[in-house]
This record gives structure tokens, sequence and C-alpha cells, in this order.
């Protein structure tokens, strides 16, 4: 399908060079003006691109090296639009599975799926191109894509699919049964496609029935598609990452020329002959149709024609992974041991996303454990890789299966089938993980090192107004930090357990912030007492110094402390463009900024995790650390001590970790710094959460509700203590 371009002829690109002459040269970050007026960015490992809004956005990663990216896995974003999957981009486990196809990722936000055919693709494509104009990839105008994604995500798959079907290389929608349009070219319908279906959706209440009739039209027509309705699953994740990522090895293998080079010119894909292909009776779910006890799958030739309604699949692995998840009432249940399953904390809800699973390194050893106790007259069991046989137990002996991963595979999805005296079959649920490849994640790793470096090293600078210090007032949106003096700073961690000899000045002549939950709390709450946190703040030509005195009679066992230190004032945030302040207009969360997490822990068992999440650069991407790490890493010391009884957090963030990270200059006197001081007395619905100085959180506080209240509030650096 040709379309014109709407890239704008006149395309001016900046770069930026690193301050660090140490800094890997292929991290320079590059800005550009979008086709739409909105912003592009390519720092060397991602491409950004957001709207003249500063709502619609895209993220790609690419994979390290020379050669030319081949594809990219493209997330559609769930919540109806307001979902985000560009952390899917950032994921370090699906990065090695794309890496090893020399595939990237996409994540977006603010996509809506109703709205992708008729209007949005193209600006998906416009920004590909954009990107190639930015001079590193030029094959990103003409790279083929793989959609998937879940709810609105998913709607989003089929419709991109529908678009531009010249450029996919399958799909595979998940709980998103919208389908436009509900007549797909004959083009669409060559492109594999497994669409999985949850019946007890409350968001789709009649998917099934629309993903009935749709297939009713399509296969007809020779639709290389197969849909599923997994047992039970309603609007959410359950196990269709354990088959997706096999069809995306297989179809990528089938479909990809390998001396395709998107740098050349547009890539033409292999079209599959539906007779190399197997077929699925959906009618066989569960009525075990023909004597089995697992949905039926033929090679085509040998599909029984009286089943009228059969699924199209690429290959025997996926006919039987297929089998696995549409079934219901499977009996068998696998596991592997000494590997866990990787936590999805979006594996249902609204928001839903996938993860990429684990990754497991080449001749590691695998045990599989197989729990039969649903399937009492079993005779055999056997372990298969989709349908690869990796082992076979019989009856008496041990239900588990041991093989050493091969490095060649990417990918594993595993299965057992167990079989009766008379031959019939019943299935396990799927179960995948990734292979590492040791040269991939080396190269991977470096590239995140210098991705790393580079970031440390970009200049940043401090935008604020200088003014004197305010005298001190518990009441004010300004906290004054009071200079140390050399002897003063000698005493931060001087003490074990106990907070620095300097904290324990006149609150009266030095200032305090106090957190109350009168004025504090971001939802009305009534807590046993008013006053829950104090907070104090120092400063020093090496960083800036906090200490958080807990006096909460009661927190939870969630209980943390939760704030964020900006490069800029609470007042100039609101002067001038907002896209020069704010990541995206629904949040006045700051691109100069960082938000700090740390919980107190119990007091037997002290925390001692800290989570960061910073500007990247228009969403805000999160980063877990120990606290001995952090101190390693970044120069951050996070202290839980004790004060006459009250629990208390002390840190130090050297100016380099004050706001967004990067090289600075100490900052001057006078010059303020953007502060929320947050705490959260713990998890859940009856946790109290207090915002200094105006009890509003600034993720919940968009920027056209303006500064009435200003969600930020400013630490001063005021003069010497004495």
């Amino acid at each position: 399908m040709n379309r014109p371009s709407t890239i704008c002829a006149a395309f001016l690109c900046a770069v930026v060079p690193l301050c660090s002459p140490a800094a890997d040269t292929t991290m320079n970050l590059i800005t550009a003006p979008a086709f739409d007026g909105g912003q592009l960015q390519f720092d060397g490992m991602y491409y950004d691109y957001r709207d003249p809004l500063a709502q619609r956005a895209i993220k790609l990663w690419v994979p390290p090296g020379e050669e030319p990216v081949r594809g990219i896995i493209f997330h559609g974003n769930p919540g109806g639009g307001e979902g985000d999957t560009r952390p899917l981009a950032l994921d370090q486990r699906l990065q090695e599975f794309a890496a090893r196809h020399r595939f990237g990722i996409i994540g977006v936000t603010w996509f809506r799926g109703g709205e992708i055919y008729r209007q949005t693709a193209q600006i998906i494509l416009n920004v590909l191109d954009g990107w190639v104009k930015m001079g590193v990839h030029p094959e990103l105008a003409n790279v083929p894509l793989i959609p998937r994604g879940s709810s609105n995500a998913g709607v989003t798959s089929y419709s991109f699919t529908c678009f531009a079907p010249e450029r996919m290389v399958c799909f595979t929608p998940n709980v998103g049964p919208s389908y436009t349009p509900r007549e797909p070219s004959d083009a669409a319908l060559k492109v594999p496609g497994l669409l999985h279906i949850g019946p007890a959706d409350p968001f789709f209440p009649m998917g099934v029935k629309a993903t009935a009739e749709l297939f009713c039209n399509v296969r007809p027509r020779g639709a290389l598609w197969a849909w599923d309705a997994e047992e039970g699953k309603g609007h959410e994740i359950r196990h269709v990452d354990d088959v997706d990522l096999k069809f995306y090895d297989t179809c990528i293998g089938l479909r990809l020329p390998p001396d395709a080079d998107p740098r050349k010119g547009p890539v033409t894909l292999i079209e599959l002959a539906a007779t190399n292909g197997w077929l699925a009776d959906t009618d066989s779910w569960s009525s075990r149709r023909g004597g089995g006890g697992a949905t039926y799958i033929a090679p085509y030739a040998q599909y029984d024609a009286e089943r009228t309604h059969p699924v199209w699949l690429p290959t025997e692995d996926i006919a039987v992974l297929y089998r696995a998840i549409a079934t219901y009432g499977n009996p068998l249940e696998i596991s592997i041991r000494d590997i866990g399953t990787v936590e999805n904390p979006d594996k249902d809800g609204a928001l839903l996303r996938s993860v990429g699973g684990n990754v497991v390194d080449p001749g590691t050893r695998i045990v599989v454990e197989c729990d039969a106790s649903k399937m009492r007259d079993w005779e055999r069991i056997e372990f298969r890789d989709g349908a690869e046989l990796l082992g076979t137990v019989k009856r008496g002996g041990k239900a588990e299966c041991t093989f050493v991963v091969d490095g060649a595979k990417r990918v594993y999805a595993l299965v057992a089938l167990g079989y009766d005296d008379e031959g019939r079959v019943r299935t396990s649920f799927p179960l995948h993980f990734i292979v590492r490849d040791p040269a991939v994640a080396a190269a991977l790793q470096a590239q995140r090192a210098a991705h790393a470096a580079a970031e440390r090293a970009r200049t940043r600078v401090w935008k604020s107004e200088k003014a004197a210090a305010p005298a001190p007032d518990t009441a004010d949106a300004a906290l004054v930090a009071h200079a140390l003096t050399p002897a003063q700073e000698k005493q931060f961690g001087a003490a074990e357990g106990a907070p620095a000899a300097f904290w324990s000045a006149d609150t009266g002549k030095y200032d305090t912030a106090v957190l109350r939950a009168s004025i504090h709390a971001a939802k009305p709450a009534t807590p046993g007492q008013d006053e829950l946190v104090r907070a104090r703040a120092a400063h020093s030509q090496a960083g800036l110094y906090l200490y958080f005195e807990l006096i909460d009679a009661a927190p939870g066992p969630g209980a943390e402390m939760d704030f964020h230190l900006a490069r800029e004032s609470a007042a100039t945030l609101f002067t001038g463009s907002p896209l020069e302040h704010f990541t995206v207009l629904q949040s006045t969360l700051a691109l100069s900024e960082s938000q700090y997490h740390a919980p107190f822990g119990a007091p037997e068992k002290p925390g001692a995790m800290l989570v960061r999440n910073v500007p990247f650069p228009w969403h805000m991407a999160p980063r877990t650390q120990s606290f001995d790490a952090a101190r390693k890493e970044d120069g951050i010391i996070v202290r839980q001590v004790n004060a006459g009884g009250r629990r208390g957090q002390e840190w130090f963030l050297p100016w380099s970790q004050v706001g967004i990270p990067g090289a600075c200059d100490a900052p001057e006197a006078g010059t303020r710094i953007g502060c929320v001081i947050g705490y959260n007395s713990d998890e859940g619905e009856n946790a109290v959460s207090l915002r200094w100085p105006h009890g509003v959180d600034p993720w919940a506080h968009s920027y056209q509700k303006g500064p009435n209240p200003n969600p930020w509030g400013d630490i001063v650096l005021g003069p010497v203590m004495e």
C-alpha cells in the first residue's frame, strides 16, 4: 500500500554533544521536530516521540550493533488510551528475545484502538519515517512489525494489521475483541494471527460472540488466523505469553527472508501456503468431540472435513501449544524446578500488559515437574517443547523430565501430554522461557553500560531564581537547607544507627517542614494523630542532606518516604511553555526531577531498597537499587536511624543525583530546588498519604489545573548552620 508522506521537507536536527570525551560517541543525544510539531529524540539506544500536546507518545528500543534492525515488536497501550507500554521497551528479558532476531521493541501511550484504522495508524508510520530522518537507522522506514497487546492494545493490534498488512509478520491481540474494520482485506487475512479472548471478560462480555462471527466471515476467505477463549479467563493475560513468543519466533523464521535488508527498501514478507499449516477445531475445546481428551488438531491435508469450524495454525509446534491453551478442563500442571515465575503486576485489570518471562542460559539443566493428580488414569506422560519430544515417563515413574537447554533455540514453550490406556490425550497449559545467547547478552550489557555512562555525563543545569532564604516557618511552602561546615559534614554517618548531630540544632531557629494529616493528606484521612513526619534539610558543596523523623505512632509495615526533587523552583515550573517543564500535561511531574522512595521496614528488619522514578525523557522510568548499590553506583546514602526512640531516615544525595541525574556544579546559595515531600503510612486503601506543601500529588495534579494549589514547594539553599 503506497501512502503519501506527511513528513515536513524542512527537517532540522540538533545534536547535543556529551560533556565527557570518554563517553561512547554512539550515545550522543539527537533531537528534532516531529511531522506534527511534536518532538523527536534519539539517545543512542532509545527513540522517543511525543505530540504537541505532550500526550500521545512512542518509545522504541533498538538492539546494539551495526547490522540493521530487522523488525519491531509493537505493543499498543491498554486502558482505552491512558495506559502506557513504553516501559516494555525497557524490559531486559524481552530485549534478550528481540535482540536475537535483531528486532526492536516499541511501547506507546494514548493510542485509542478504535481510532487506529481510520486515524492514528498513519501517525505511527510517520514517526518511524521521522526517526529515519535523524540519520542513524534508515531501515525504520521499512522494517516489518509484530503488533501485540491486551485490551485497547488488542484492538490496536488487529486494526494496525488491517491498516498496513504488508508490514506485518504476524499479530496477537489479547482480550480486545472490537474489530475495525469488520471486513478485513485479503492482504490482512494472509498475516498469521492468533486472537485470544476472555470468555468471562467483564469489559467485553460479547467478545466470544463477536469473534466467532468474525471467523465465520474470514475463515471461508482463507484467513491464516486462529482464536481461543481460555477457560474461565476474564480481562487478563493468563497463558498468552507462553504461546505468543513461540508464535513470533516461528513466524519470523517462516516469513522474514534471511537476507532481507530494510535499509535498501520495503521488505517483501514470504506468503505462507495454508496447505502447509495445521487446523484446529474450535467446537472441540470442551466437548471432546472425536473421543479425545483435548482440542482436535491435525495437519491441513488430514483434517476431518466434517469439523466445520476450523482455525489455522502455521506449524505443528504452534498447533500443540494452541491445543494446550484452548482446551477446557486440563488436568495436568507443569512447573520448572528452581525457576519461579516472573511476577507481572499488570496481569489483569484495565491496564494489563505482558512481561518478557524468564531468561535461561544455554547448557542449563532443566527439570520440568508435572502434577498429574487430576489425571489418575494416565499411562504415560510426554514432555514437549511445542511438538518436539523432550522426554517420556511411564506409569509408576516420577512425573518429571530433565533436559539441557539448547543454545540454538531462542524460546522454549513447554507442555505435558498425558495418555490413558486407550490412547486419549490430555494436556497441561504451556509454560515458556527465553534462551540467552551469551554474545547477544554481552552486547546488551555493553549497550546498557554505555547508555548509563552517557546519562551520568550529560550536563544538567539549575533553573531557578535566586533570593535570600526566608525566615524559618513550618507553615510555608519553603524548607530552608542550611549550609554545613566541614566539621558538621563529618558528623554524617559518624554514629551507628543515629542521625548526625547537626540535626539536633534548635528546630525553632532552623527550618522544619511538618507533615500533618489535617493539611497534607492527598485524600481525606482521620489517623489517630495529626503530625506524622518532620523533615529538615542541609547542604554542602558535595550535595544535599535530608532528615525525615517518623512521629507516626502506628506506621504500617509498608510505611515509606516518597519525595520529589527538581532542578527548578516551584514557580519556574509554571512559567513559559509547559512542554519545557513537564513529562505529560495530565500530571505535574517535572522533566528535571527524580522521585525517591524508601520504606522504613520493621524495626527488627529495616528497609534496604531504594526506588527512583526518573524522566526518560517523557515518561517516568523506575530504577530499583539496594542501599549498598545506590551508594556504590551513584553516591547516594540512605540510613535508617533512631533518635530518642523515634525512627527516621537520613539521606545524602550528591548534586549529580538531585533531580534528574547528570553532571553539574553545586548550586549557589539562594537557589530554590523544587520539592514535594511525601509520606505513605502503609499500602492499600486505608493508608494515609501526605504530600507537603499543599496535600497535592504531582502524579495526580494535571498541568491544566494550574498552580493553585501548586503541588510543588521549594528547598531553599540557605546560609551556614551555626
